[in-house]
């Protein structure tokens, strides 16, 4: 009975590991995309402004 029970709370703490950390790591990947994406943008911006328009 007790093994049973053992089981079903891994079981359980697995499953809500997955629901918790799942979109965690889909929003981290996320804001690291967007944080590329706006980097280079800013770099293109100070370069832009930076090196004179010959």
């Amino acid at each position: 009975m007790m093994e049973g029970v053992r089981r079903h709370a891994r079981y359980c703490m697995v499953y809500v590991d997955a629901r918790v950390l799942v979109p965690l790591f889909q929003y981290a990947a996320h804001s690291a995309a967007a944080a590329t994406v706006y980097l280079r943008e800013k770099a293109k911006l100070v370069a832009a402004a930076c090196i004179p328009a010959s």
